[in-house]
């Protein structure tokens, strides 16, 4: 592999796993929302309903769209977009073809397992509005929580199967929606309590 492709790959690479691993901490937010108690909704809704209220909605376009963008085929030499699919390319272009080509059924397997995500929701409610979709007269399948944790993990586990990384894209739980929802409870309980 030439110098110019190493610092390509070096740099697709890098690319992708900043992106994955905010995709993570999206999916953690959202699962973090998904599960949360009565009392810690009660909380959130009592001093920072309007900010949740807008950023659920955010939240779930920017889960499906950076899915669907990372899950978009590759164009083969100009490659215009970067997606999981340039790591195809790269990795033919440094002559690994064996790796390639097994890198290659995962994205394929992987574009089928999102085409959902990528085409229906992307396509019909995120990037364009149809009028169908908001007129009720035709309905999206419905995507499970479940499904886009598992888009996320397979997404992680083609990078790590690509680059050799083994790193771990999972975001810290810092920060959570449920440290908040309790750190909110116990202002309120001392607020109240004189």
């Amino acid at each position: 592999m030439g110098e110019a492709e190493k610092g390509e790959s070096e740099l697709i690479q890098q690319w992708l796993e900043k992106d994955i691993y905010q995709l993570d901490q999206m999916m953690q937010t959202l699962e973090d929302y998904c599960t949360l108690s009565h009392e810690d909704i009660q909380h959130l809704n009592r001093f920072a309903k309007r900010t949740l209220l807008s950023t659920l909605p955010a939240l779930l376009e920017s889960i499906f769209i950076r899915i669907s963008r990372l899950t978009e085929a590759a164009k083969p030499p100009g490659r215009e977009n970067l997606t999981l699919g340039s790591l195809v390319h790269s990795l033919r272009a440094a002559g690994d073809s064996d790796k390639a080509d097994l890198v290659d059924h995962r994205f394929q397997t992987l574009r089928k397992n999102t085409k959902t995500i990528r085409e229906d929701y992307r396509n019909k409610r995120y990037a364009h509005i149809d009028f169908a979709v908001v007129m009720r007269t035709k309905q999206l399948p419905p995507v499970p929580v479940r499904a886009l944790r598992q888009a996320t993990e397979e997404i992680e586990a083609l990078i790590t199967f690509a680059t050799n990384s083994g790193l771990s894209f999972q975001a810290d739980q810092q920060g959570s929606i449920k440290h908040l929802a309790r750190h909110l409870k116990d202002y309120y309980q001392l607020k109240t309590a004189h």
